[in-house]
Parts: C-alpha cells; sequence; structure tokens
C-alpha cells in the first residue's frame, strides 16, 4: 500500500509539472463533456484502493454536472472489527480477516472556483447516489479458512448480518479538487472525496453510517 500511494503521489507531481509547462486551455462550450479514469487511495479505519469513471458535463463557466462509479476494495469499520472479534475470542485457536467491499454511483454539481495560477481549476462539489456493500469476513481456525456452512455445522456459529451478505444503501457525497488541462482536450485531475454509505438499521441491529475517504487521480479527455 505504501508503495501504490509512493507510485500515486510520484505520477500526480510528474503530470502536475508537464501541465506546469503546457499552455493553458479554458474549456470552452465546443467541449462541454470530459471523461475520466481514477484511481486512488482510500482511508479512514483500513487502508486500500479505488477504482472508477467520471463523465463530466460543463454548465457555461461555473458549473459542472458529474456522475461517477467505481469500487472501493475495502470500506471495513471498527463495528465490523469488533462483531468478527467476538467469534474469535469465543472460539479457541481462530482468527479473523475482515473486508468489506463497496461499489458506488453518484450524481452530483461542482462549482468551479476561480481558476489560479494560469490555468489550474478548483472546485467544490456534492452528490447523492447508492452504494452496494458486501461483506467479506473470513474466518480462520486451526491454519484453515472455513466456509459459513462449515462454520455452523462444525462449531454451530452462525453468521449474522452484520458479518454476512450484500446491501444496497444511499450515498452522499463531498468533494473538493483542482484540474488542469494539457496537451489541448487532456486534463489531470487530483481531488479529495468523503462519502457518507448510510446505515441498514432495517436488516443490521445497531448499524451505524460508514465513513469512506478517497484521494484520487483522474486523467481524462474533454470532448
Amino acid at each position: 500500500m505504501q508503495r501504490f500511494g509512493r507510485f500515486l503521489m510520484a505520477c500526480s507531481l510528474t503530470t502536475v509539472g508537464l501541465t506546469g509547462t503546457a499552455q493553458a486551455q479554458s474549456p470552452g462550450t465546443d467541449n462541454p463533456f470530459a471523461a475520466q479514469f481514477t484511481a486512488g487511495p482510500t482511508f479512514g479505519h483500513v487502508f486500500d484502493v479505488s477504482f472508477g469513471v467520471e463523465l463530466d458535463y460543463r454548465l457555461g463557466t461555473e458549473w459542472e454536472i458529474f456522475i461517477e462509479a467505481g469500487r472501493m476494495r475495502n470500506v471495513a469499520t471498527s463495528a465490523l472489527d469488533a462483531a468478527a472479534r467476538t467469534i474469535v475470542n469465543n472460539l479457541p485457536g481462530s482468527s479473523a480477516e475482515v473486508g468489506q467491499l463497496s461499489n458506488y454511483v453518484d450524481v452530483g454539481v461542482k462549482y468551479l472556483l476561480v481558476p489560479v495560477a494560469g490555468g489550474y481549476q478548483p472546485y467544490v462539489g456534492v452528490g447523492v447516489g447508492g452504494a452496494q456493500i458486501r461483506k467479506d469476513v473470513k474466518f480462520t481456525v486451526g491454519g484453515s479458512e472455513l466456509t459459513e456452512e462449515e462454520l455452523l455445522t462444525r462449531y454451530g456459529v452462525q453468521l449474522g448480518n452484520d458479518l454476512a451478505g450484500l446491501t444496497n444503501r444511499p450515498i452522499f457525497v463531498v468533494l473538493a479538487g483542482v484540474s488542469r488541462d494539457f496537451g489541448g482536450r487532456a486534463f489531470v485531475d487530483v481531488s479529495y472525496r468523503y462519502g457518507a454509505i448510510f446505515p441498514k438499521k432495517d436488516s443490521i441491529e445497531n448499524d451505524k453510517i460508514t465513513n469512506t475517504n478517497r484521494v484520487q487521480l483522474g486523467i481524462g479527455l474533454r470532448f
């Protein structure tokens, strides 16, 4: 994970350096659309990575509509850790590997601030959408990984919705970033995005908001 972070930072600095030498070009009405591929680290209770795509449509000089979709490979929470630890503490010789994958899609709007430093475009925005959470908790006893069925038949342990299964939930996203055009229609975008994935209290007792944090680098084209 540290190597990935250093690689991403090197890519970001290299790209920003290259764009700094390019002629600044303001996206005009001729190219109101933009598409980009994004990747970067996720952090919070655990560290991992996310990958995604984004499509933007510019409305004048101050507003931009966006839709993004992607996957965060692990957004496990302290509550998930605690639930797994309860089973481990009551199952001698066992251990647990906790994971929680999230696919997301959201639609929102960006407010484009005044460009700075000869062409860097800062922005802030919000989005709403849906996130699919899949819990992936692996239990090992005596060095052997067990399936949910084996946990139940051998040890009488039935995993509940707090440790297994898939749920669909609303997500609210707040973002801030900066983009820079280079080489004509190409651009680079660096942003931070906080996503609040809302709880599923109707099926998971005492469920809470899943807080997600993404720092992502985007490379794309305007058209």
